[in-house]
């Protein structure tokens, strides 16, 4: 009867384990599109549409000032 019982908790905890982890690394692997250059720009030069590109990076490494908004960035 003490085995059944140990399985049932071993089951129960790795579940436990389980869900944790993937509910911690769901939010530590968010990703979010952000505004870079497409190119080089030089000092100077007027910024078009063009010039500007979306890449993903993970959420928790970026600064506090990206860009997400290609107008906001114009």
């Amino acid at each position: 009867m003490n085995d059944k019982r140990y399985l049932i908790l071993a089951i129960v905890g790795a579940l436990i384990v389980g869900l944790s982890c993937y509910l911690f690394l769901n939010s530590f692997m968010d990703r979010v599109d952000i505004v870079v250059f497409a190119r080089d720009i030089q000092q100077g030069e007027t910024i078009q549409t063009e010039d500007l590109t979306f890449r993903q990076h993970y959420k928790n490494g970026l600064p506090e000032s990206y860009i997400t908004d290609q107008s906001e960035a114009l």
